[in-house]
Parts: C-alpha cells; sequence; structure tokens
C-alpha cells in the first residue's frame, strides 16, 4: 500500500493560522505591564519655615503639591489639618491611578497622569484661618479638570469648619446666598440669566455652597466647572459682602455680625 504524505495536511494547518493575520492584518502588540511603584515614581518631602512641597514623579505620573505653614495661636494643629488633607488628596489621586492600571489589564494608555496642587494667600482672623486650595488633574482625555478646595478652621483647635459651620444654626443661609449670588452671576455677559444651567447651579442646595472662603470685605462662593454653564466658560467667584449676611453668621467666629 502506498504511504501518504503528510505535507497537505500541514500546509493546510499553516494556512488555517495564518487566516487571522491574512484576513485582518498583523495582531496589535500587547501593551506592557505597568509597574505601579515604578509609574509613580518615589515620593520626597521639602519643608521650609514657609510651606511644605511634596512631589511625586514617574514616566507616566507628575505630582507636585504646596502648601503653606500657618502661624500664630492654634497654628500646630492646624497645619497638622492642611498637611492631612493635602496627603489625602494626593492619596486618592494615587488610588485611581491604581485603579486605572488594574482596569487596563496592567498598561498604562494614554499621556502621563498629572496632580498639581497649590494654594492661595491665607485670610486669617483671631477665630479663624481661611485658606483656598487649587488643583490641576489630568486623567487622561481632551482636557484636564481644575478645583478649588475651601479649607476654613478653627483657632486655635484647628479643626476644619464646614460652610454650615459659618451660619447661624436654623439660618436660611443657604437662600441668602442663592439669591445674591444669582443675581450677581446673571450680570455676568459670559451667562444666560435665564438658563437653568445657572439657576440649577445657584439653588439654595448644600452641593452649591461647598467652596466658600471668609475674605477680609465678605465670603467668597466658589463655583466650578460645569455648575453654572459649560466648560468653555470656566469657573466663577462672587463675594458676598459681610453686610448682606447681617443675622445669618455664626456670631463665635464673626463677632462684628
Amino acid at each position: 500500500m502506498r504511504r501518504m504524505s503528510n505535507r497537505p495536511w500541514r500546509s493546510l494547518v499553516v494556512l488555517l493560522a495564518a487566516l487571522p493575520i491574512l484576513l485582518c492584518g498583523p495582531l496589535p502588540a500587547m501593551a506592557a505591564s505597568v509597574d505601579v511603584a515604578l509609574a509613580l515614581g518615589p515620593p520626597r518631602v521639602t519643608e521650609s519655615e514657609r510651606e511644605v512641597q511634596i512631589t511625586q514623579s514617574g514616566p507616566n505620573v507628575d505630582i507636585e503639591a504646596t502648601y503653606p505653614r500657618l502661624s500664630g495661636a492654634g497654628a500646630e494643629a492646624a497645619n497638622q489639618t492642611v498637611g492631612a488633607r493635602v496627603e489625602a488628596l494626593i492619596e486618592e489621586f494615587r488610588g485611581e491611578y491604581r485603579s486605572f492600571i488594574a482596569n487596563s489589564g496592567g498598561a498604562h494608555l494614554g499621556a502621563p497622569w498629572t496632580l498639581q496642587i497649590g494654594y492661595e494667600p491665607p485670610y486669617a482672623t483671631p477665630d479663624l484661618w481661611s485658606l483656598g486650595l487649587t488643583l490641576y488633574h489630568y486623567t487622561g482625555g481632551a482636557h484636564g479638570g481644575q478645583e478649588r478646595i475651601a479649607l476654613v478652621l478653627e483657632r486655635p483647635s484647628g479643626r476644619e469648619l464646614t460652610p454650615a459651620d459659618l451660619f447661624r444654626d436654623g439660618s436660611d443661609w443657604l437662600q441668602v446666598l442663592s439669591d445674591y449670588c444669582y443675581q450677581a452671576l446673571q450680570a455676568n455677559e459670559a451667562l444666560e440669566p435665564s438658563d437653568e444651567w445657572l439657576r440649577s447651579g445657584t439653588a439654595p442646595q448644600p452641593e452649591n455652597y461647598r467652596v466658600i472662603l471668609p475674605r477680609a470685605t465678605g465670603l467668597e462662593v466658589h463655583f466650578g466647572q460645569y455648575q453654572v454653564g459649560p466648560y468653555a466658560i470656566g469657573s466663577f467667584d462672587v463675594t458676598v459682602p459681610y453686610d448682606k449676611l447681617a443675622g445669618v453668621l455664626n456670631p463665635a467666629l464673626f463677632p462684628e455680625s
């Protein structure tokens, strides 16, 4: 009996294996798995009498945070509160990056991530410190995002105060802020007075008044990106004079109110 050659079968197997490449082109190369610790880089802390700087830079992530050292009665406790808040923001960003890598199959896709934290000049009274933190973060997509965080600290305890703590219990402070801020913003040429975005963003709801900073002349209310309009018009600040807040401010923090 004649023995049949197995070469045709081998050719068929090779042809079948190559068929996906012939039809669809070469398979994409798998992205290299990322070592998260290496991607983040080691953190470095630099301290001076005036401020603290934290940096962490790796091939895929860049973090830079600077915050001030407060001085005066109760400063030690207040500085601990500020430092803990900044560290929490940085750790939240790191956690988001770890989740991003885990959900990407261990690969970093896209441009490097960035977190930048800065601060505005603190304002102080005998009863409180008022400190604004500025954040820029990029986690992929068309553009990064900006935020502002209000840190209002009681003196001398250093305890972080909530927006509601600035006002008398049971007062209609949300309505007072809402009325003033809507009137101030609707006069801005970048905004439409009848726009539902503006009305909802200034409505007397706690989530609209999370960033309030006491200043020398009044309470500065910050409206972030997308709060009262589209991304393109940016964010807005409204300072509500103290004389417009008579009767609603907390007298323990604002004894002249």
